[in-house]
């Protein structure tokens, strides 16, 4: 109840000599009187007036009613909800999204699959909250669509009679154009041995569409990849992109350049092609590509220096195992040079398998070139990936301390090579 002022004004025709009359009670702040009887001799009358606090209505507009839908992803439309009137406590309502209009969005239109729905919270004091409905951006070709965000069952509050729902409108922007896809490969010209990553990236393609590759050649047979197989599918994701990873055999033979053609199809059976065809070389491991990663390299029918160790790195083979072949003529394989030996992790407690050199065909008039003299190195009998031969170690320097292998002779015994033999070892210092 809150204490107020008031005046007494007589009605028409009424005096104070009658037996009774009407009188008008009003508030000091409000013109519009309420009608009091006033009996016989009464000079004064008390009146109790309460004044009643309303609760909160809440009212929701969009922010912005019609969006395009989008072809990828979510496209976010927002919702203000007011909440006006005493907001000195909180406030709730349920808000519930559902398809209106001559074409009503379905559950399928939203991100996740179903209608949005959740609870919006007023704290004391508060007085606007934005709720965000996402929409699936897609390729299809449709219908503008509707929805309706209406709010229910509020608690601390009453809902604005009209406008306690609001519409919004996902626009069709998918014209009648057709899909695009462009096929690429991360080389065009690529070495047995190595990753070939190829990708498509789409236009107007739905995510989840799967798509069917080919790859074909005169000379190109399922040895070609060591997962084999000459064909595969990929789905399209949300990104309108795709890809697969394959890695190119390396056989011990010496082949001319191959070249594999790989398409990309809309239907299992590979009979309707999307997109361009890629054409890519396969060739053989040469001297000439060396990295610091996992490297496979092949002399020619020359007697060459062999490494897999690029000039001028500072990891000098960690990190990496490399596959070294000589081929024909009197090849010298480099495990070392001047200022120390390569495939050194540098861990005193690790062997050092992970990464090291694999000699693959170590012949007669063939030398390995190390750092230092023979005395900082052990040849030991091993197995490495079933094969066996002789690992090369670097002697510890500490006691207690592991060798570090660096070098692996493919088919060796301790009978067939020796440390102290100048014709099969070269040492740098």
């Amino acid at each position: 109840v809150n204490t107020r002022d008031f005046s007494l004004s007589p009605t028409s025709g009424v005096t104070d000599s009658g037996p009774e009359g009407l009188a008008f009670i009003s508030a000091n702040d409000s013109p519009i009187g309420k009608p009091l009887l006033i009996t016989a001799n009464e000079i004064s009358k008390t009146v109790a007036v309460f004044e009643i606090n309303l609760p909160p209505e809440l009212a929701i507009t969009p922010l912005a009613a019609s969006q395009n839908e989008g072809n990828l992803g979510n496209t976010a439309f927002s919702f203000t909800i007011v909440r006006s009137g005493d907001t000195s406590g909180p406030s709730s309502a349920i808000w519930t999204v559902t398809g209106t209009g001559l074409n009503p969005a379905a559950a399928s239109d939203f991100v996740g699959g179903t209608f949005p729905n959740g609870t919006v919270s007023f704290a004391a004091g508060e007085t606007s909250q934005t709720i965000t409905i996402n929409v699936a951006g897609d390729t299809t070709v449709e219908q503008d669509e509707s929805f309706t965000v209406t709010l229910s069952a509020p608690t601390g509050a009453v809902l604005d009679p009209v406008a306690s729902s609001a519409s919004g409108m996902i626009v069709n922007d998918d014209l009648n154009q057709p899909a695009t896809y462009t096929i690429s490969a991360s080389s065009n010209t690529v070495y047995e041995g190595s990753l070939l990553n190829i990708g498509v990236a789409t236009t107007k393609v739905s995510a989840g569409t799967r798509l069917y590759w080919q790859a074909s050649g005169p000379t190109i047979t399922d040895s070609d990849f060591t997962s084999g197989g000459l064909s595969g599918e990929v789905v399209i994701g949300s990104d309108g992109r795709a890809s697969f990873t394959r890695t190119l055999a390396a056989d011990p033979l010496v082949d001319p350049d191959e070249v594999m053609e790989l398409k990309f199809y809309s239907d299992s059976s590979r009979s309707q092609q999307v997109g361009n065809t890629l054409s890519i070389t396969i060739k053989e491991p040469s001297v000439g590509v060396i990295t610091d990663g996992n490297d496979i390299i092949t002399g020619t029918a020359a007697g060459e220096l062999i490494s897999g160790i690029p000039t001028g790195t500072t990891l000098r083979g960690r990190g990496s195992r490399d596959e070294l072949t000589g081929g024909g003529g009197d090849d010298i394989f480099a495990l070392g040079d001047q200022t120390g030996a390569y495939y050194d992790d540098g861990l005193s407690a690790n062997r050092g398998t992970a990464d090291m050199a694999v000699i693959k065909d170590f012949t007669a008039g063939d030398r390995i070139q190390l750092w230092g003299d023979a005395s900082k190195y052990t040849l030991v009998s091993a197995l490495n990936s079933g094969v066996r031969g002789l690992r090369i170690d670097l002697n510890p320097v500490a006691p207690g301390d592991l060798g570090e292998a660096i070098g692996f002779v493919q088919a060796a015994t301790t009978t067939s090579l020796s440390l102290g033999n100048s014709s099969q070892f070269l040492y740098l210092i």
